[in-house]
């Protein structure tokens, strides 16, 4: 299980570039066969921070290094979008691209992610292209 798991860290390019449809589907089935969890638990689990979660799951437990960014590229992706002006100021220091939950498209769009948790992970991408 180990050996699938190393095998779906390549594909995903750890630390989480992308996850296909394909990785998704064997993501959930080896979680699904450490952790032993009902199916009902991940019926729900459709978002991109869901997989980042399960896969950082399996990181752990196998003992891997947990390469989340680091404190350099998160601090340039951060203050990248706090430039941004669809960067919107919400209750206390949240900070979001365009207004919370709600994505927008066309010549300026937004992802209505929270900034200071986007910006930490490969997987995620600015909605503008913004992040080299």
């Amino acid at each position: 299980m180990k050996d699938r798991f190393i095998k779906l860290l390549d594909s995903v390019g750890y630390p989480y570039r992308s996850i296909n449809s394909v990785d998704k589907k064997e993501l959930v089935e080896i979680h699904r066969a450490i952790f032993k969890k009902s199916s009902s638990y991940y019926s729900s689990r459709t978002c991109s921070s869901c997989y980042v979660s399960m896969l950082n799951d399996l990181v752990i437990k196998y003992g891997l290094p947990k390469r989340i960014e680091t404190a350099t590229d998160y601090e340039t992706r951060k203050a990248i979008c706090l430039d941004c002006s669809a960067t919107k100021g919400q209750d206390g220091p949240i900070y979001t691209c365009g207004s919370l939950g709600k994505s927008t498209k066309g010549r300026y769009p937004t992802c209505g992610c929270i900034i200071n948790v986007k910006a930490r992970f490969k997987i995620f991408s600015c909605p503008r292209g913004k992040w080299s």
